[in-house]
C-alpha cells in the first residue's frame, strides 16, 4: 500500500513538471488591435478656390477651404512658402502676419496648393492688375460680369496722382477701412501707375467700361478722338452678393458709401 502511495505521487509529481513546462513554453496570445476611426484616411480633399484673401487677424476654419468635410484633418499636413504670415492652431489657419504666401496641403497621395493674400484690411489695399485677377475679380476671365471672389463687399477707389479731388478725399478711405476694418474691403486702384498703353491697372477700368452696367457709364467720357477716359474721383461699390454695383463720382462719398454698405449688412 505504502509503495502504491509513494508511486501515486510519483506520478503526480511528473505530470505536475509537464504542465509547468508546458505553460513555460507557451508562446503569449497576440491581441488584434482595436481600429481606430481617427487613424483612417477617409474621403479626399479638393479646395473650394485656389486663391483666397484673408484680413489680419482673421482666422477660417480648414473646412470651409474644402469642398470635402468628411477628410480627416488631423492626417492633413500644410507646406507654407513663407512662416511668418499664417500659422495653424486647431484645424485652422490664422492671419498672424502680412504677405502673399503659396500653402501646399498632403492628404495621402494628393497634394492641393492654395495662394493667399493676407492684407492689413483696417487700411486701404493698394490693388494692382496681378493681385484683382487673382484675389479680388478675374476680369479677362469674366470682362462682361463682376464677379466678386472676397465673398465681402468691395468700396473700388479709381485715383491718380495728378487729381486733386482724389487727393483730397483721401483721408475718408482711410477712416473707413478702419471703420469696416475687414468686413468690407477698401481697395485703391492707381490708374497712372502704369502707361496706358499695355498699363496693366488699365485693363481694370477697361473691363468695367465693357461689363456694360448702365450704373457704372457714368464713369467714363469720349474724348476727340473717339477713345474713352475715366471721369476721376471715382468709387464703385461692389455687392458680396448680386446687387447691382453703384458708382460714386466726385467727393460727396460719405453718405452713399454707408447707405449701400448698410443695405449689405441687412441681407445678412
Amino acid at each position: 500500500m505504502k509503495h502504491s502511495i509513494k508511486k501515486y505521487f510519483a506520478l503526480a509529481g511528473a505530470f505536475l513538471c509537464l504542465g509547468l513546462a508546458s505553460c513555460g513554453s507557451e508562446e503569449p496570445k497576440k491581441e488584434t488591435p482595436i481600429d481606430n476611426p481617427d487613424d483612417k484616411l477617409k474621403g479626399t480633399i479638393e479646395l473650394n478656390e485656389d486663391a483666397v484673401l484673408m484680413s489680419l487677424g482673421e482666422s477660417v476654419a480648414l473646412t470651409k477651404l474644402f469642398k470635402d468635410t468628411e477628410a480627416n484633418f488631423s492626417k492633413l499636413t500644410l507646406d507654407m512658402s513663407e512662416e511668418d504670415v499664417l500659422e495653424v492652431r486647431n484645424h485652422r489657419l490664422k492671419a498672424v502676419g502680412t504677405g502673399e504666401l503659396t500653402v501646399t496641403f498632403s492628404y495621402g497621395d494628393k497634394e492641393q496648393t492654395l495662394s493667399v493674400l493676407v492684407a492689413d484690411c483696417a487700411k486701404p489695399i493698394y490693388l494692382d492688375a496681378e493681385l484683382c485677377k487673382k484675389y479680388v475679380w478675374d476680369y479677362e476671365k469674366s470682362p462682361k460680369k463682376i464677379v466678386n471672389e472676397t465673398k465681402r463687399p468691395l468700396i473700388f477707389e479709381f485715383w491718380a496722382t495728378w487729381c486733386g479731388p482724389c487727393r483730397t478725399i483721401a483721408p475718408v478711405f482711410e477712416r473707413m477701412a478702419t471703420q469696416y476694418n475687414g468686413k468690407v474691403l477698401v481697395l485703391k486702384v492707381d490708374l497712372t501707375k502704369y502707361p496706358k498703353d499695355g498699363g496693366k491697372n488699365w485693363a481694370i477700368y477697361d473691363s468695367l467700361y465693357l461689363t456694360g452696367i448702365p450704373q457704372l457709364e457714368g464713369m467714363f467720357s469720349k474724348r476727340p478722338d473717339g477713345k474713352t477716359e475715366i471721369k476721376l474721383p471715382a468709387t464703385v461699390l461692389i455687392s458680396k452678393g448680386n446687387r447691382t454695383p453703384e458708382l460714386i463720382s466726385g467727393k460727396d462719398v460719405v453718405e452713399p458709401i454707408t447707405s449701400y454698405m448698410q443695405a449689405e449688412f441687412d441681407l445678412d
